[in-house]
């Protein structure tokens, strides 16, 4: 790696001191490749130029990062192909996930829903009784 005076491979932090820092994304285990977070600092002293370079094995962290990945990969697909309707929500009710069966069931599109209460999927004659919002308070403290 090159270190410029022009920062073209680094930050320039002030006028002495450059840093570079690189973070390869490696998310196959092909040939057991390690993943580096690799930082190396230049400082200038006047005559004496001093180079400093740590390196951090990330390649459990990244190998969990692709894993978590590729199950939200697969979570969505499932959530997306299914049958049924399906509505996830936040802990204050508003629609998170709404999928094309839910579309269906529901005659909304999930751009229309995505981020508003899910009480405007109730019937009205539901909307005005709090019941779901008493529900969602007391969720979280008493697990009922």
């Amino acid at each position: 790696m090159r270190l410029d005076r022009d920062g073209a491979e680094g930050r320039h932090r002030d006028e002495h001191e450059r840093t570079v820092a690189s973070d390869d994304e490696v998310c196959e285990d092909v040939g057991r490749p390690v993943v580096v977070d690799s930082r190396i600092v230049v400082v200038d002293e006047g005559r004496e130029r001093l180079v400093l370079e740590t390196n951090r094995d990330v390649t459990e962290r990244r190998r969990g990062d692709c894993a978590r990945r590729e199950s939200e990969r697969r979570l969505r697909g499932v959530i997306e192909t299914a049958v049924d309707g399906v509505v996830i929500i936040d802990e204050r009710g508003a629609i998170e996930t709404f999928n094309p069966a839910a579309e269906r069931l529901f005659g909304y599109r999930a751009d229309e829903v995505i981020g508003k209460n899910v009480e405007i999927l109730m019937p009205a004659s539901y909307r005005h009784r709090h019941e779901h919002d008493d529900y969602l308070e007391r969720y979280p403290r008493a697990g009922e």
